[in-house]
């Protein structure tokens, strides 16, 4: 449910009220054991852990403004406050990925909240010159746990997810910034030629697991990393052709 209220020709403040759920995939549903270090045994049975669906409630307000200086330059600017709570979040707790071992749980109730400000701004009077950047901060906060109804290995999930409680959702980042620029180089009414610029910064998470009942703290993404994608868009009448390279850098994360 989302009611907009406009106060200018240009300009609106927007509520926005959002209930949904995730059921878990059959990949989440089910526990696999520690498979055998060698090769000429089968992997061991797995287990059906009975996850429950993760639901959330989402309360956003936000307000965007567009702007025109002359017929050279327009753009819009948007802020955005957003809280969602979020009940059975499914998390995975235990993974060791040489032994084919994932292990994964609900937990109990989790929070975040934070704002996204973006803009954007088109230059000239066909628009062939367009930027826009954008920022986006979220405080996340586990606030219960919980465990799947059925686990093989209680003990070594109450360890885990005991220790999330009060601490940072895991795997989120907290930070997350975009600059990205587009230029129209030929644009005609058959033929288009423009070029793309996208940079963005993600920024570090943190995540706990858990190997022989012993708890690890791990930071994904050490400092953050920055993703520049670089390419062209070409049309000619009703073809469109695309070219570029992703991750230019070659930066290296985790996902």
């Amino acid at each position: 449910i989302t009611p907009r209220f406009s106060y200018s020709n240009d300009g609106s403040v927007y509520l926005k009220g959002e209930v949904g759920y995730i059921s878990p995939s059959p990949y989440q549903m089910v526990d696999s054991a520690k498979m055998s270090t060698t090769f000429n045994t089968d992997l061991e049975p797995v287990y059906i852990n009975n996850l429950k669906t993760e639901q959330h409630i989402t309360g956003e307000v936000g307000i965007v403004q567009d702007y025109h200086i002359g017929e050279v330059f327009s753009g819009g600017v948007s802020f955005v406050g957003f809280y969602t709570h979020t009940f059975n979040e499914i998390y995975i707790y235990d993974q060791e990925h040489t032994l084919g071992t994932a292990r994964f749980g609900n937990l109990g109730a989790t929070q975040r909240a934070g704002f996204e400000a973006s803009a954007n701004q088109k230059f000239f009077q066909n628009q062939s010159l367009r930027l826009s950047e954008g920022i986006n901060y979220i405080y996340s906060n586990v606030l219960e746990v919980g465990l799947a109804s059925t686990s093989y290995d209680k003990d070594a999930q109450k360890l885990m997810l005991g220790v999330l409680k009060g601490q940072p959702v895991p795997f989120v980042p907290f930070l997350k910034a975009s600059l990205k620029i587009e230029a129209d180089f030929i644009n005609h009414k058959q033929i288009l030629l423009s070029g793309f610029w996208h940079n963005t910064y993600v920024s570090e998470s943190s995540t706990a697991f858990g190997v022989n009942k012993k708890r690890y703290d791990n930071i994904m993404n050490k400092g953050g990393y920055v993703l520049v994608d670089l390419g062209l868009n070409m049309r000619y009448k009703y073809l469109r052709f695309n070219v570029g390279v992703r991750n230019l850098l070659d930066s290296l994360y985790a996902t």
